[in-house]
């Protein structure tokens, strides 16, 4: 590898560590004909209600929520972070 290329190596910025996350409850929606799931999940200083397709700190999208999991997508490309209730 060429100076140049070591130099902008590590100029380019590293990947943020994932955040961790805790799955703390899941809330059964059914009023006015809709029904859904709503992840309650912890982490980075805040408390998230979330639904399928909803922002978790701008970096996860919240991709499936089932009775005791929740599949979070990382939208910078790391992998998949499943979530369970504990």
């Amino acid at each position: 590898a060429s100076r140049s290329e070591d130099r902008v190596a590590a100029l380019a910025p590293a990947a943020a560590p994932a955040p961790t996350f805790d799955l703390e409850g899941i809330a059964r929606r059914a009023a006015g004909g809709t029904s859904g799931l709503t992840a309650i999940i912890g982490g980075a200083g805040q408390l998230f209600l979330v639904r399928v397709g909803d922002l978790v700190t701008g970096r996860y999208r919240v991709s499936a929520i089932s009775p005791g999991t929740v599949e979070l997508q990382d939208l910078q490309g790391g992998p998949p972070l499943t979530l369970t209730l504990r």
